[in-house]
């Protein structure tokens, strides 16, 4: 791992999840796993209007989407989240549904990985979200060197 000083960085997540519960859970989960390392902030959308507006008021590090809204469902959802998040922000897919066909379709369009709701380990959710912070911060840092 490269060290790039020991300022902590802070990090905004957008979390999409119009669970209550949901959303307080796993927000505890990335902040247990990556508070040691960064300064984490979660935000919660809960439905694609949320998405917009908080879209538009600022940027994102990293997007947590689950599949199923009020108003959508499925990949119609996470093809949504990326239609309003335009940039190159990495998504990842945490859903409740264990469905192999949705699953391809949203890492085929895009989703840098899809995990299941209390199947997989929060541990894994931990390490991929640390990895792609740190791609993160290291592509930050290479813009500000502009070689």
């Amino acid at each position: 791992m490269i060290n790039f000083g020991t300022k902590k960085e802070t990090y905004r997540i957008l979390y999409v999840e119009d669970s209550k519960f949901d959303f307080h859970f796993y927000r505890k989960v990335i902040s247990d796993s990556l508070t040691k390392t960064y300064n984490i902030e979660v935000v919660q959308a809960k439905s694609i209007q949320d998405i917009e507006t908080l879209c538009e008021e600022g940027e994102f590090d990293i997007i947590i989407t689950d599949l199923n809204l009020i108003e959508t469902n499925g990949v119609e959802t996470f093809e949504h989240v990326k239609g309003i998040c335009l940039d190159k922000t990495p998504i990842i897919v945490l859903t409740g549904s264990d469905d192999r066909e949705v699953r391809t379709k949203c890492i085929d369009a895009g989703a840098e990985d899809f995990f299941v709701k209390g199947v997989s380990d929060r541990n894994i959710v931990a390490k991929l979200l640390t990895f792609i912070l740190e791609q993160e911060k290291m592509m930050k840092n290479l813009k500000h060197l502009k070689i």
